[in-house]
């Protein structure tokens, strides 16, 4: 029955289309599709970085993961577990970074330059607020989450360990995805934010994963930590771009 409704319902818009489409489409198809070289142009050179950002860094986590997957399978799991209790904490801070890109690009796109970027200067400062409180809550509650899943001792402990290490640097890693994802890509600075993201994931963070996993045989709770690094050194690089103002640009003017 339920099967029969939804074709109904099918044709119905289908039939609704051809007879009311003139109504619901105005103009032709090339006032859809006819964009100005220009235009397209600049929306290319914005959303092709930013495309190869997300491709890249995507890439080198699953990188880490492969690393970390070979270190025994307590030690994997512990990871994996971390990551997973880490993410109910992170991701809500993280949404600074949309705000940041929405708000700052606003006032970029109205030409208010400086108001821009002094209101990106007040997202950073809150982001910290909110990633080190994040962190530190993460920090706190970390036993008892860990104690809902039948770990092993050693897994649990691992485990512990790792939060603590994530919720050390929660206050950097929420910083620098405000950077990335808000304000530099707001600035149509995606350029610089893919070179900088991504060279300190392939260069430092996947190079140090392997190193401590395979051939030190660290335990996971150091690699992880020694991993992070890659975070420290992505913040000093962001900072510096953030207080040069080369980012804050209008990237909509004369549209």
């Amino acid at each position: 029955m339920s099967t029969i409704i939804a074709r109904s319902l099918e044709l119905a818009l289908v039939l609704f289309i051809v007879f009311h489409g003139k109504n619901i489409i105005s103009g032709g198809i090339k006032e859809y599709f006819g964009w100005p070289k220009g235009f397209a142009a600049r929306i290319v050179n914005n959303a092709v970085p930013t495309t190869l950002n997300e491709t890249l860094w995507g890439a080198g986590f699953s990188l880490y993961t492969a690393a970390y997957a070979r270190v025994g399978v307590t030690q994997f799991a512990a990871i994996q577990l971390g990551r997973v209790i880490e993410n109910l904490f992170i991701m809500a801070a993280f949404s600074i970074g949309d705000a940041a890109l929405i708000l700052v690009g606003e006032k970029l796109g109205a030409g208010e330059l400086e108001h821009g970027y002094l209101l990106a200067k007040k997202l950073l400062k809150i982001s910290a607020v909110i990633g080190v409180t994040s962190g530190f809550l993460l920090i706190c509650v970390s036993k008892p989450i860990i104690r809902i899943f039948n770990f092993t001792p050693e897994g649990a402990l691992y485990t512990f360990y790792i939060l603590i290490v994530y919720g050390s640097v929660m206050g950097v890693v929420v910083v620098n995805g405000a950077n990335v994802v808000g304000n530099l890509r707001a600035g149509g600075d995606t350029k610089f934010a893919m070179a900088a993201d991504c060279s300190c994931t392939w260069f430092i963070g996947v190079p140090i994963a392997f190193l401590t996993t395979q051939w030190l045989h660290l335990p996971i709770y150091i690699a992880v930590l020694l991993v992070q690094s890659e975070e420290i050194v992505k913040l000093f690089i962001l900072l510096k771009r953030f207080q040069s103002k080369k980012w804050v640009r209008n990237v909509i003017s004369d549209l």
